[in-house]
């Protein structure tokens, strides 16, 4: 057969990878709505096309109402709306396919090769992997999109004027979308310092001639970046519209570091412990290694303006995690550009490189076959209907508490609430104006002081829970479990507390009511007793053999537990092991109820259990060491904390219980220098502080067990029992 018959089965087998690359694209953009946030985004939307006014100050909260409020993300909120007025739910998915679709449109178009589709039909496939963890309908999804249209516009129509109006025009819609269309000036700022130093800078090797733009393109290049700066200015809320992205990016530090330690979104993606695990981001790390090593072979003619975006970009990813994907588009321009001179190769492909090439596409297309296959059927059991969910199409069923709110809806619940965090713009969006909102998910209008206060209160500070009840004149508390592990104390506190009754309790939430007047009749319908709580058996016959994950059963058992409803929760864990007996979750839940009841071999045997189903578990794995050493085998228990400790150094709860283990002993100095390094913040941070204080008050350590429990104090929990210990301990000094 002749080269030009490779050639073109080569070409064809190219186009195939290409295509069902295309397919894989828009299959994994159809999955389902799962941001917490668009139901926020949805409300907003409804307002401004309602009133025809966007709002300058907040309006949707009981708590900050009337804070000025940057919506900077105001012309996304109509689109999405307008989507959703149209086709609904199928129009908010159908918007996603749009922008995802059209966004890898731009990235095959800057790499395509037709003779050697594999590298770029590979290196985007990379690229996917990593955009599905962030990939569901919010704004920064337009940023991403927008990020491409430049650099496209940039790398194809520099030469021409029409470049200035289209990125003005860009960067007007970006500005009003999403607040990182800061990186659009930046953008064209790093191309226009790298072509300054190519031209004025003693650069090595070949990296003045690389990329190097005529003088018409410098100066189109300077023009942009002056149109985009002006285009900035067009936003409703003009000059402090500009200033909120960087009023962000200063405000990152201090008291601000909270958002970053709660906020998933914004945690960093690699630290020291994790650096070279495979669980955490693998495909993220793997484009880090690629990307360097391109740079690497491609030394001597480095491209600066991709240096310098790489470099920035890295930075800016490993700051918090959605911004990952930004970084793995870069990471996938800096390969194509630093292999460049391979990809572009313009001598005719010999037979033999043919049959190479479509080897590689062949592999390619098996991969993604393969692929496909593995997440074309993923889904997951819907508990209300007893029939499967996919994944794709539709709402998610286990992001939002939509029986929680449909009980509502239905009842006519109005007031203003206290609610998590996660609730926030789901309550708005189902709920409002009926129902006000405690806190949602716009940190930048609450700030970091409040949203400490909300955590706080979460974490069972009732005192402050009663002051906010007083001064927003709350009503309501909504509590949602889908997402969150329950916050147990504030729960015990409400249920002992006569004023508030709790009126709904399912897998999705809990739901208290205040004793005022315009909630007394519902009350007395609704008003549920825990105590009497009885657990509801599932249809075995009618699941079969299909494979469940009883998370209704295990949500309502960890708040039976909480209450201290053992054997109601005892009730539903057994259910749930009767329909799934390898439930790690369930196992570990088992293994806190019998640590509870004091049986600690049979806690130790659950516990087991689910460390053998999930050993990754870290919640696990330090309840094992906890039951180590309450059944006495203090240094098995030990070198399991210390073990831990070196994944996980700043873990207060095992720091906690090491100090513990090192007290018993009677380590006592080493025991506190142990202590001193746990953080006070964390829940249950006080009684395990109390559980050391009184183990040191049995070995007559009492200077030590004062030292502890003024310690223990800067929790702000239990401060009457811990005022009385140290008041016992001063007695037994004077005496």
């Amino acid at each position: 057969m002749t080269d030009w018959f490779w050639k073109n089965l080569n070409r064809a087998v190219g186009w195939g990878s290409l295509l069902l690359f295309s397919a894989l694209v828009i299959f994994l953009a159809n999955v389902e709505i799962k941001d917490l946030d668009i139901w926020l985004h949805l409300a907003v939307g409804k307002f401004i096309l309602k009133n025809l006014q966007i709002p300058f100050q907040d309006f949707l909260s009981c708590t900050v109402t009337g804070t000025q409020w940057v919506n900077h993300e105001w012309l996304f909120q109509v689109i999405v709306y307008s989507f959703y007025t149209l086709a609904g739910t199928g129009g908010l998915i159908t918007l996603q396919v749009l922008v995802v679709g059209f966004t890898f449109f731009h990235l095959i178009i800057l790499g395509f090769n037709r003779d050697k589709l594999f590298i770029p039909v590979s290196l985007l496939f990379l690229v996917l992997l990593v955009y599905k963890l962030r990939l569901t309908l919010r704004p920064d999804m337009f940023s991403l999109l927008f990020f491409i249209l430049f650099i496209y516009t940039l790398a194809n129509q520099l030469k021409t004027k029409q470049s200035i109006f289209m990125l003005f025009i860009l960067q007007v819609l970006w500005t009003n979308i999403h607040g990182f269309y800061i990186f659009g000036p930046c953008l064209i700022a790093i191309f226009i310092l790298a072509e300054w130093g190519k031209r004025r800078l003693p650069l090595p090797f070949q990296w003045k001639e690389i990329s190097g733009l005529d003088d018409q393109s410098y100066k189109n290049l300077k023009s942009i970046f002056i149109g985009t700066i002006l285009a900035c200015f067009l936003n409703p809320n003009f000059i402090d519209g500009v200033w909120y992205p960087l009023k962000v990016l200063v405000s990152l530090g201090g008291d601000h570091r909270i958002f970053f330690k709660y906020i998933t979104e914004l945690q960093n993606p690699i630290s020291f412990q994790t650096i070279f695990s495979l669980q955490n981001y693998p495909i993220y790390k793997l484009l880090i290694v690629l990307s360097g090593m391109s740079f690497l072979y491609n030394f001597r003619r480095i491209e600066l303006g991709s240096l310098f975006l790489w470099i920035i970009f890295l930075v800016f990813s490993l700051n918090a995690l959605r911004n990952i994907v930004f970084f793995a588009v870069i990471a996938y321009l800096t390969i194509l550009i630093n292999f460049e001179k391979i990809l572009s190769a313009k001598q005719e492909s010999t037979k033999r490189q043919s049959q190479l090439f479509i080897i590689a596409h062949a592999i390619i297309i098996l991969i993604l076959f393969s692929y496909f296959n593995k997440i074309v059927f993923n889904g997951y059991y819907d508990f209300e209907t007893m029939t499967r969910k996919s994944e794709y199409g539709g709402i998610s069923l286990r992001n939002y508490p939509t029986k929680a709110v449909k009980f509502l809806q239905e009842n006519k619940v109005a007031g203003n609430f206290y609610n998590d965090f996660n609730s926030g713009a789901y309550l708005l969006g189902q709920v409002f104006p009926s129902i006000k909102v405690f806190i949602d998910g716009r940190t930048e209008v609450y700030g970091a002081e409040f949203f400490t206060e909300y955590k706080r209160i979460l974490d069972g500070n009732y005192q402050l829970f009663q002051k906010a009840a007083d001064k927003y004149q709350l009503t309501g508390v909504f509590l949602n479990l889908m997402l969150n592990d329950p916050p147990g104390r504030l729960i015990q506190s409400l249920s002992q507390d006569p004023q508030w009754h709790l009126v709904y309790f399912d897998y999705d939430a809990v739901i208290f009511l205040k004793d005022v007047e315009w909630n007394y009749a519902l009350i007395k319908e609704k008003e549920i007793d825990l105590s009497r709580w009885q657990t509801k058996e599932m249809d075995i016959v009618q699941i079969e053999t299909r494979p469940i994950v009883p998370f209704p059963y295990a949500h309502r058992a960890q708040i039976l537990f909480e209450l201290n409803l053992l054997d109601q929760a005892q009730a539903e864990i057994d259910q749930a092991l009767t329909l799934m007996p390898h439930y790690a979750e369930g196992n570990k839940l088992l293994g806190k109820i019998m640590l509870k009841r004091m049986k600690y071999k049979e806690a130790f045997w659950n516990f087991r259990k689910a460390k053998i189903i999930n050993p990754s578990d870290l919640e696990t794995q330090y309840y094992l060491a906890k039951t180590l050493n309450d059944l006495g085998r203090i240094e098995l228990a030990k070198k399991r904390v210390i073990r831990m400790l070196q994944q996980n150094p700043d873990n207060s709860k095992l720091l906690f219980l090491l100090s513990l283990i090192y007290v018993k002993q009677k380590q006592f100095e080493k025991a506190l220098v142990v202590m001193r390094k746990g953080r006070v913040d964390v829940p249950g941070a006080d009684e395990d502080l109390i559980a050391i204080g009184d183990t040191l008050v049995e070995d007559k350590e009492y200077e030590r067990a004062k030292e502890v429990y003024t310690f223990a104090l800067e929790t702000g929990y239990q401060e009457n029992v811990l005022f009385d210990r140290i008041l016992k301990l001063e007695k037994i000094k004077g005496q």
